[in-house]
């Protein structure tokens, strides 16, 4: 005789809000360390690594390509889909769309 399935073993969501959030957070470490890694570490003294860093304010950075702002965005697009679906399961689906795509496209304009 087949056994029955009750009805908390029918209801399983997978997966579930715990799972986008973890997911949204290990991307986002992901994210913050590789682009806090240098890819050539190289030591300076204080003296030359303050010139550098003054040359740097007295000359501001040129506008970013296409491809940079192109490449943040599909960076940031994980993490945005990983919280659209943490927050949606609680039933503020349009907070949380609103939510994800200010914060992604924030992050992609830093």
């Amino acid at each position: 005789m087949p056994q029955s399935s009750t009805a908390a073993e029918t209801d399983v969501v997978w997966p579930k809000p715990a799972h986008f959030a973890a997911v949204a957070v290990a991307w986002s470490l992901l994210v913050i360390y590789g682009s806090l890694t240098p890819f050539a570490y190289q030591p300076l003294e204080w003296s030359r690594a303050a010139s550098i860093l003054r040359w740097i304010i007295e000359h501001p950075p040129q506008p970013a390509p296409r491809s940079d702002w192109a490449t943040n965005f599909l960076l940031l697009v994980p993490i945005g889909f990983a919280a659209l679906g943490r927050y949606s399961w609680i039933g503020i689906r349009c907070s949380a769309a609103a939510y994800a795509s200010c914060s992604c496209c924030l992050a992609a304009w830093c």
